[in-house]
C-alpha cells in the first residue's frame, strides 16, 4: 500500500469513527428524553387528547372487580350524565354476558335478571375527573368479594 492509499484508508476510518460517535450520542440523547419521567404517561392525558391505556382497562381487574370504561366528549359530559350512566350500564351488561358466554354459560332472560340484580347491589358509576375535558373517562364497576367465582357458580348450565 503506498502513502496515498494509506492516507485514504486512514481518512475513511476516521470518518466512520466520527459517524459512529455522532449516532451513539444521538441515540443516548433520544433515550434520555424518553425516560425523563416514565410515570408521566401513566397519570396524564397527552397533549393531543389521547387517553393513556392504563385508564382504559376493562373486564376483570381482580377476582372481585369488573369494569367497563366509557369515553365521552365534552358536550356529553356537560350534558345529561344519566345518559352516560345508562350507556355504561348497558355496556356492562353486554360485557358480562360476553364473559359468561366465553366460559360456556347460557344467556337467557333469567341470566339477564340475575346480572341486573348484581349491578343493582354491587354496581357503582364514577368519573375519573369531576371537570369536563375534550375526552372524559367514566367507569362502571361491579365490586364484590369473589365476583368471578360468584358469576361462575350463579349461572350453572
Amino acid at each position: 500500500m503506498n502513502k496515498r492509499e494509506y492516507r485514504h484508508f486512514i481518512v475513511i476510518l476516521i470518518s466512520i469513527f466520527i459517524i459512529a460517535v455522532i449516532f451513539s450520542c444521538l441515540k443516548k440523547d433520544i433515550k434520555k428524553t424518553e425516560t425523563k419521567d416514565p410515570d408521566a404517561a401513566k397519570t396524564t392525558v397527552s397533549h393531543d387528547n389521547d387517553i393513556d391505556r392504563t385508564y382504559l382497562s376493562e373486564g376483570f381487574l381482580s377476582d372481585s372487580q369488573y369494569r367497563v370504561v366509557i369515553i365521552s366528549t365534552r358536550e356529553e359530559c356537560e350534558g345529561n350524565v344519566d345518559d352516560i350512566k345508562e350507556k355504561s350500564r348497558k355496556r356492562l351488561i353486554i360485557s358480562l354476558e360476553k364473559y359468561l358466554v366465553s366460559i360456556n354459560k347460557k344467556i337467557d332472560a333469567n341470566t339477564r335478571v340475575k346480572i341486573q340484580n348484581i349491578l343493582n347491589q354491587y354496581g357503582r358509576f364514577s368519573i375519573k375527573d369531576k371537570t369536563c375535558h375534550e375526552k372524559n373517562i367514566f367507569y362502571y364497576d361491579v365490586e364484590k368479594n369473589d365476583l368471578k367465582d360468584h358469576l361462575s357458580t350463579l349461572f350453572k348450565w
